[in-house]
């Protein structure tokens, strides 16, 4: 059974902005709206390998909201990049401890019950 969509992203820097290709972001909307999923955005950050290497990764959640048109979040351009980029702010999501990230990978697994 899928139970969700994730767009996962991994930086060795921390940042305020969280951009993602504009393409990427409509297509997750729509995948999600038509298999009626949340999908989330999950943005590992900092100079961890990955969840359990306690080297200080930090995982950055939000969840796509079904209700937000794309015109709702403007793409903004990237230096040095073509295209689009949907940007989010370090305010929206939740930013989740390692152990966090798991227990909220095994909530969404039984079915997530409540809001992240």
């Amino acid at each position: 059974m899928l139970r969700s969509l994730f767009e996962y992203k991994r930086y060795e820097k921390t940042y305020s902005q969280i951009l993602v290709p504009y393409n990427q972001y409509v297509v997750m909307k729509k995948w999600a709206a038509r298999l009626e999923i949340p999908a989330y955005l999950v943005v590992e950050q900092g100079r961890g390998k990955g969840p359990g290497s306690g080297e200080g990764s930090s995982f950055w959640v939000v969840e796509f909201n079904p209700a937000e048109r794309p015109v709702d979040r403007p793409g903004v351009e990237m230096k040095g990049s073509k295209g689009l980029f949907a940007p989010w702010s370090a305010e929206e999501g939740a930013v989740l401890s390692a152990e966090d990230f798991t227990e909220f990978c095994q909530w969404i697994a039984r079915g997530r019950v409540g809001d992240l």
